[in-house]
């Protein structure tokens, strides 16, 4: 076609529904900026996955005189926006409703639906089933050791610093925080819930 790369955009391992992607908005700057005439991408949703926010960067990349071609479709129009915007927003919801629906029945079967806690190792589950965990005995009892600390009055700074200078055995990157958040579920209150593009001129 005979256009000349000037930038490629990428954020790696980050979701089109992600609109504060750090290089996406710096391709909406650039646009802003004038610095090349098109946009190149596999398709829309790698742009964006929601309809409102695909229509809006249309709108201002068409007011900057910028076009978006995609591999898929081409030159992408109007009537892309409203199909492809719409699909790519249905496929996200269905994706987002699928993914809670598996993590809630591993929870319910008593099985960890995230990553590996202080205190815990990998343990095979029935019939080859993952999200098995068992305690890791001697972590364990750091975690121990360091709540009967703390119920006897030292501070998690205290605790930090103590364990820090005698060189011993602790989570690694803990947070003070955690100790006090422990205590909520004891005292009555409810636990916490955890919860690429190219430009061209």
């Amino acid at each position: 076609m005979g256009w000349q790369g000037v930038q490629v955009y990428e954020d790696l391992a980050m979701s089109g529904g992600n609109h504060d992607r750090p290089a996406f908005q710096r391709m909406i700057r650039d646009a802003k900026s004038r610095r090349f005439d098109a946009v190149i991408c596999e398709a829309i949703d790698r742009l964006c996955r929601n309809l409102s926010r695909v229509a809006k960067l249309y709108d201002q990349l068409t007011f900057y005189g910028i076009r978006i071609q995609t591999l898929q479709h081409d030159a992408i129009t109007p009537m892309h926006i409203g199909l492809l915007g719409t699909m790519s927003q249905m496929l996200l919801g269905d994706i987002r409703t699928k993914t809670r629906r598996g993590l809630r029945a591993v929870a319910k079967g008593r099985w960890s639906a995230g990553g590996l806690c202080y205190g815990y190792r990998v343990a095979a589950g029935e019939h080859g089933r993952r999200g098995g965990r068992t305690v890791e005995a001697a972590e364990a009892s750091v975690i121990v050791r360091i709540f009967e600390q703390y119920a006897a009055g030292l501070s998690a700074q205290a605790l930090r610093t103590r364990a820090e200078r005698g060189g011993n055995s602790r989570p690694s990157g803990w947070r003070l925080g955690a100790l006090g958040n422990q205590r909520r579920p004891l005292e009555g209150h409810p636990a916490s819930s955890t919860t690429s593009c190219t430009s061209v001129a």
